[in-house]
């Protein structure tokens, strides 16, 4: 066992709430590895040897709310009204804490604290997962982990990226051995740890690792990586993202489009991605469960998007028209498979985020009721003067309602 100094204070008081009406309870896993790592603590995770008893008499104590997570295998968990902080009890597994941690999925989670506020703090840790922290290692407690959570293949790699640890050889080995089982657990687990992963600052060697070991190709089928080509294309598009903040405009733009959506990591997929079909993207809406605003953007992101053979405005403007919302990311998706045109991407992007991206949002120069009486148009033909209008002001070619109608009556004349 290793000394950890104090509990934290939100642990130090849970254990003084828990340690009057159960006398055997531990703090397991990621909680622990967080304190040990001096990591913000998020949610906590209690195991204790009736977890449903456990959880009702720590709400009635705190005033939190009690919420049955699983009555197969007891787990329940007590959320704070005021903080949202969120403890989860476990039921303990098999006959003592050390054959709980043995049943875990990587040493530096198969870590607890027993909850006794009289003695000083101690970490049991059976499978040296303390050592493992200290070194940078990430190792699994033993193959049969993997096979009893399949989810835990791709968890190894989002694990590594967010704790900066290295995997160790014997489990990648074992992960790559298993690779195909990650089709088998339920996919909005896999969404989760997958988002989690593409939410990580710098991923990129757990993304190589996962696609030399053969997850990727089997989580992201029918749409096959190019290891050559898609670390590259991340580490291109997470500098083309920097660069966007950089510049008022582009960052405005990116905050609304992208990140205020919860998008961001899926755009960072399409940069892994690269252009592709839609039909190719398509599947994923099972395959990861994807929102519909998810799959939607996750597939305009991967159309591809040509540089502007006219004026930059022009160019990003028939993105837009494309594209709308996902012109944005379709472009820096184009632009991070292309770093040969950078100069021609730089241009276009800079025109969507300042001049189109605005205009989008204003109001048409003319409204339809004024086409309608103005000219006469009814019908399919009024829909394609509207969007004709709409092209040239995205382009910058119209600004006054003088300059709309006049191009609304070439338009008219063309169509007949």
């Amino acid at each position: 066992m290793a000394a950890i100094g104090e509990l934290p204070g939100e642990m130090a008081d849970l254990a003084a709430h828990l340690s009057a009406s159960v006398p055997r309870a531990w703090l397991v896993g990621g909680c622990v590895r967080d304190a040990l790592l001096g990591r913000p603590i998020q949610d906590v995770d209690v195991a204790v040897p009736d977890a449903l008893a456990a959880a009702q008499g720590y709400a009635a104590a705190t005033g939190g709310s009690y919420v049955l997570l699983h009555d197969a295998h007891p787990t329940a968990a007590v959320i704070d009204a005021g903080t949202g902080r969120r403890v989860d009890f476990c039921e303990l597994r098999g006959s003592s804490i050390d054959d709980d941690l043995r049943q875990r999925d990587f040493t530096v989670d198969a870590l607890a604290i027993a909850l006794c506020p009289a003695v000083s703090p101690r970490v049991v840790d059976p499978t040296g997962g303390v050592a493992d922290l200290r070194s940078g290692r990430l190792r699994m407690v033993s193959p049969e982990a993997l096979d009893a959570d399949p989810v835990r293949l791709l968890r190894a790699f989002r694990l590594a990226a967010q704790l900066h640890l290295c995997i160790d050889g014997a489990t990648l080995a074992a992960i790559a051995h298993r690779a195909d089982r990650i089709a088998e657990p339920s996919r909005e687990r896999v969404r989760e740890e997958l988002v989690r992963l593409f939410s990580a600052e710098r991923p990129y060697a757990e993304i190589d690792a996962m696609i030399e070991s053969g997850v990727a190709a089997a989580l992201l089928a029918p749409c096959p990586l190019s290891p050559d080509r898609a670390r590259p294309a991340l580490e291109a598009g997470d500098r083309l993202i920097g660069e966007a903040r950089d510049h008022p405009a582009c960052r405005r733009a990116l905050q609304d489009l992208v990140v205020a959506e919860r998008l961001l990591p899926w755009l960072r997929l399409a940069f892994l991605l690269g252009r592709r079909n839609r039909a190719d993207i398509a599947v994923h809406r099972e395959n990861l469960r994807t929102s519909r605003a998810e799959l939607g953007a996750l597939m305009a992101y991967t159309t591809p998007v040509q540089p502007a053979f006219g004026t930059p405005r022009r160019g990003a403007a028939q993105a837009w028209g494309l594209l709308s919302d996902g012109a944005l990311g379709a472009m820096l998706v184009s632009a991070a498979w292309d770093e040969a045109n950078a100069a021609g991407w730089q241009g276009m992007l800079l025109a969507l985020c300042a001049e189109v991206y605005p205009t989008s949002r204003a109001a048409p120069l003319v409204s339809g009721s004024d086409l309608m009486d103005a000219l006469d148009l009814y019908g399919p033909a009024l829909g394609q003067v509207a969007a004709a209008l709409r092209a040239a002001q995205l382009a910058g070619e119209i600004a006054t309602a003088e300059g709309a109608m006049a191009l609304a009556r070439s338009v008219a004349d063309r169509i007949g």
